[in-house]
């Protein structure tokens, strides 16, 4: 189906979601609203204006926004771009795509290196922001690095290189480099926590530690694994609770996430603790419950004593 507006949204708003915005208002028709946000919004980056200069797109009035400056009523489709790290959650009723593309701003190394990443990050999108248009068909994503047409050899035309771009932009760009978080590798197949309302008192005199997101992305994955082994680890010391995001997003709206995966540490009597975006391993998790005055004490621990 034809979108009418279209959000690519990422955490930042600096790089991917960028790119994504200026190539769609190029090739997509005037009459399809084109929006880039972020959860977090920065500031654009330099090698993303170049990098779409090179192929005749002028990128030099984008700026970063939240996603709270989009007008909502414009959207009907949204594309996260997030990959290994946290993504942004878009709560209202929309076509969701996900389209996991590493993060150019991530690469460390020569400005050479760095502008190539932009270019290899441009050259993915183009390829699947022009598949939007194709009738009920879902943009192919490209994997391992492959074009976002694989198997054919190339989705895209032949981009021609400016060759003062190296030069203009090592006069521009600052040395320091957003390094991409780490996270566990996931799971192929975990079945989430049971989801439910939360920030509520529990029935009983026990922590509470929600963890919102989806079952789809990359690190939401990681934390339902995390949630699984928290959940055997510390059963009777812990109540474990999931908010799907996607299905629920009256009760994530109302928990104020914007970026998953997100967990709220909850005292039994429902105060809210703490809050932390990202993946938490389960030893982090406990330490943090340490801190915050609740020691857990694992199953195999209380069997010992008993």
């Amino acid at each position: 189906m034809r979108p009418r507006g279209v959000l690519f949204l990422c955490v930042a708003n600096s790089a991917r979601s960028q790119l994504a915005e200026g190539i769609a208002r190029a090739l997509l028709p005037p009459d399809i609203a084109i929006w880039s946000a972020g959860s977090a919004p920065t500031q654009v980056r330099p090698e993303a204006i170049a990098v779409l200069a090179e192929i005749g797109i002028d990128a030099s009035g984008q700026r970063s926004k939240s996603v709270d400056d989009v007008p909502r009523d414009q959207i009907d489709t949204v594309v996260t771009l997030c990959a290994g790290e946290v993504c942004p959650a878009y709560l209202g009723r929309v076509t969701l795509l996900h389209w996991p593309l590493p993060d150019p701003a991530a690469v460390t190394g020569s400005i050479e290196t760095r502008i190539q990443a932009f270019r290899d990050a441009r050259d993915a999108l183009r390829g699947r922001i022009a598949g939007l248009l194709t009738s009920g068909a879902t943009p192919r994503i490209a994997t391992r690095g492959g074009p976002c047409c694989a198997p054919e050899a190339s989705c895209t035309p032949p981009v021609k290189r400016t060759k003062g771009t190296t030069l203009l932009l090592g006069l521009a760009i600052s040395a320091t480099v957003i390094a991409a978080p780490l996270y566990l590798k996931s799971r192929q197949s975990v079945s989430p926590p049971t989801s439910a309302a939360v920030g509520a008192a529990p029935s009983e005199p026990l922590p509470r530690f929600v963890d919102a997101g989806t079952t789809t992305c990359a690190p939401c994955k990681v934390m339902l694994g995390v949630m699984e082994e928290l959940e055997r680890t510390y059963s009777g010391e812990l109540v474990v609770e999931f908010v799907n995001t996607r299905e629920q997003p009256d009760e994530a709206e109302r928990l104020g996430i914007r970026t998953i995966p997100s967990q709220i540490f909850y005292a039994p009597d429902g105060r809210e603790l703490y809050r932390h975006t990202g993946v938490m391993r389960s030893a982090e998790i406990a330490a943090k419950w340490a801190e915050l005055g609740f020691t857990l004490t694992p199953v195999a621990s209380q069997a010992r004593h008993e």
